[in-house]
């Protein structure tokens, strides 16, 4: 039983790592650009060690695309929200307003975004 609890623990506070890990890398990545960051910045910002870093992540681009998975999932959510607003009876301009205010309003995501786009259009392998 108490086998049980401690992996629990241990799944949960590496699931906090991780999410903080990803939190700080957004803001490192919207305030410098991807290609300017190293990942002892991402650590530093986070509270954390390298050691915590690679316990989560092998390299810098799988953060960065992890994190790129994670807000467009997001995004996608309150797009959805916003487009369910109206029910059955969908009112087109009102939804479209609702969505748009969805994905322009945040600054950082329009820079971290930008950045993956141009990472994933500059490395072949992405």
């Amino acid at each position: 039983m108490a086998q049980d609890g401690t992996e629990r623990r241990v799944t949960r506070r590496r699931a906090q790592t991780r999410a903080r890990l990803l939190e700080a890398a957004f803001g490192v990545f919207a305030a410098k650009g991807f290609g300017r960051v190293s990942i002892e910045e991402v650590c530093e910002a986070a509270g954390y060690s390298r050691g915590a870093f690679y316990s989560n992540f092998a390299t810098l681009d799988e953060l960065f695309f992890a994190l790129y998975r994670d807000r467009a999932d997001l995004i996608a959510d309150q797009v959805a929200g916003a487009l369910a607003a109206d029910g059955p009876a969908l009112d087109v301009p009102a939804a479209v307003d609702r969505v748009t205010e969805v994905l322009l309003l945040d600054l950082d995501w329009l820079l971290v975004k930008t950045d993956f786009l141009v990472h994933a259009a500059r490395d072949a392998a992405v």
